[in-house]
């Protein structure tokens, strides 16, 4: 792992001076580029402002970087990396899972291995004055300011929230829109037809 100099460490304590963590009220914004539909996946990843909350992409970056004189930015980038095989073991053989078989219309079998991959996620942190890319977590990196990043990389991210939100509110609605549309059964009447089923059974 690359090291963390002393003057890079000097930054990093003025920039948890500088830097809050997100409270239960902030919109962090870390899954996508707030200017583009860049994601943390995507070549070059993703750079969330330590004072902003919002994420850009490395091309939006440095404009963000004027903008908002922020120290500190967290950077976050996800690759995709295969599974360690599921090893089964049996007195006969050894057998390890493989992809999922599927036949189409012809007849022929087709192979995915999607559910052999997963998400590595990669993180850290970026000095804008420096130009410094700096490993996270690290030892170097004081415990004030890990607990920060470790709090904007833990908290939902706003715009997922904010669909979320958003599909709950057209469910209520339709949910209201398809009750005016129902008739309305009368109780009373309802009652006195089960009254009358209950006598024929008797």
């Amino acid at each position: 792992m690359a090291g963390i100099s002393s003057e890079q460490s000097a930054a990093l304590l003025v920039a948890c001076e500088k830097l809050s963590a997100p409270n239960l009220s902030t919109k962090v914004y870390r899954d996508e580029c707030c200017v583009s539909f860049t994601l943390p996946q995507d070549d070059g990843g993703l750079y969330v402002n330590l004072k902003s909350f919002k994420a850009y992409a490395p091309e939006y970056m440095a404009l963000d970087a004027a903008a908002t004189d922020t120290p500190l930015y967290l950077h976050q980038h996800w690759v995709k990396v295969p599974k360690e095989p599921t090893v089964h073991s049996t007195e006969d053989h050894v057998q390890a899972d493989g992809g999922q078989a599927a036949v189409e219309a012809d007849g022929t079998e087709t192979y995915t291995f999607e559910e052999n991959w997963r998400w590595r996620k990669d993180y850290q942190l970026y000095i804008p004055s420096m130009q410094a890319l700096l490993p996270f977590p690290h030892e170097a990196v004081p415990e004030a300011l890990a607990d920060i990043v470790n709090k904007v990389i833990n908290a939902e991210d706003a715009f997922r929230t904010a669909e979320l939100s958003s599909a709950k509110v057209e469910f209520e609605v339709s949910v209201r829109c398809l009750r005016c549309m129902l008739p309305e059964v009368s109780t009373t009447r309802f009652a006195h037809c089960r009254k009358r089923s209950t006598q024929r059974i008797c």
